[in-house]
């Protein structure tokens, strides 16, 4: 009989981490599953160590490639031998918390609308040293939102429906050599809802030799390649540039600082464009989804007027606050409810001296 549930991990020179890795998803609390592994013509010490871990636990299986064939065509091919209800990502220097699978598994199964729930991380590092929790979007529409600009569930937690994704959005897009749960969640998020859980689900590790480090450049490139026809869809009437699009990007995730003072108040403006119009867009009628989405948008709203307060950017904040509160007047004490200050003002303060004489 099939297991409930695929845990799909590929390995390539993974020798460090590996046991730690390994062993925090054969100790799940949840025990139905199998655990492919794909070794990517590993040259170090993983392909022994993965050998003795399949000779003594039967739900392990290691599958080798003939030759390095990345990581895309690795996850695709723990696919095609994937068999569970459920296909659950994780990676092979990072640790899953023993209550993860189950506690995922009961969450598909209690909602039916989600076809992929991901979750929180904690950041370690080479040691295995970290607090930092990384927290992601749990609301599906602030998600939808969030995948406009880049990928707001972590790969490390993605948990989902085998056959509903593979029916809706297919499988890893082989022409991206990372990022390519971005691409496959963006495709998916059309045509159904994507969760997150509050809880951290995995430690997630940084250090020299992982994706983020080695190919950030190769990253970047391909999230534009991702979200780039996805803004200018939403900015009609306009022909942005790369470089315009990344800098409305970089208001959601990147320093302010990078930006000029031009280029943060087009971006900004920009960003609230789009926002309007993928509002109408989703014409939801859900109250709490709607609230959701609106603390999403004011949150960025909030990092960016109060860089504009401390750089003494009158002009793009005045323009900002015009623009957005001109919509929405009754939204001028956001910041202060939300207690964020900057210098000793909260946005009441803010909005008087950027909207003066506006």
């Amino acid at each position: 009989m099939a297991p409930e549930v695929s845990v799909i991990m590929a390995a390539y020179n993974a020798e460090a981490f590996l046991a730690e890795s390994v062993e925090s998803i054969l100790g799940q609390t949840f025990e139905d599953f199998e655990f492919i592994v794909i070794d990517d013509h590993s040259t170090d010490g993983t392909a022994r160590m993965l050998s003795e871990y399949a000779g003594r636990e039967n739900r392990l299986a290691v599958h080798r490639n003939d030759e390095n064939m990345g990581l895309t065509r690795s996850l695709n091919r723990g696919l095609d031998l994937a068999g569970g209800r459920f296909v659950a990502r994780h990676d092979a220097d990072d640790v899953a918390v023993p209550e993860r699978l189950a506690l995922q598994a009961a969450y598909l199964t209690a909602h039916p609308e989600a076809a992929v729930v991901g979750g929180s991380v904690r950041l370690i590092d080479g040691q295995g040293h970290g607090e930092e929790v990384f927290v992601e979007p749990t609301d599906p529409l602030v998600i939808r939102w969030r995948l406009l600009f880049s990928n707001p569930v972590a790969h490390t937690t993605a948990f989902w429906r085998r056959e509903t994704v593979e029916r809706l959005a297919g499988r890893y897009d082989e022409s991206f050599t990372c990022s390519q749960d971005y691409d496959l969640w963006s495709r998916l998020a059309e045509k159904a809802e994507i969760h997150n859980l509050p809880q951290v689900l995995s430690a997630q590790r940084r250090h020299e030799d992982c994706v983020s480090y080695r190919h950030g450049d190769r990253q970047l490139a391909y999230t534009a390649q991702v979200s780039d026809p996805q803004l200018r869809r939403l900015l009609p009437g306009e022909e942005p540039s790369a470089q315009d699009l990344a800098d409305v990007r970089a208001l959601t995730s990147s320093p302010l600082s990078l930006l000029t003072e031009e280029r943060l108040q087009l971006a900004a403006l920009r960003y609230l464009k789009v926002w309007r119009l993928f509002r109408q867009e989703q014409g939801t009628t859900d109250r709490e989804r709607e609230q959701a989405l609106r603390l999403d948008i004011e949150a960025d709203l909030t990092k960016i007027l109060i860089h504009c307060l401390k750089r003494g950017a009158l002009g793009p904040g005045r323009a900002i606050v015009r623009d957005y509160l001109g919509d929405h007047p009754d939204r001028t004490g956001f910041l202060c409810r939300l207690g964020l200050k900057a210098a000793g003002e909260g946005l009441a303060s803010l909005a008087r001296r950027l909207g003066a004489g506006a």
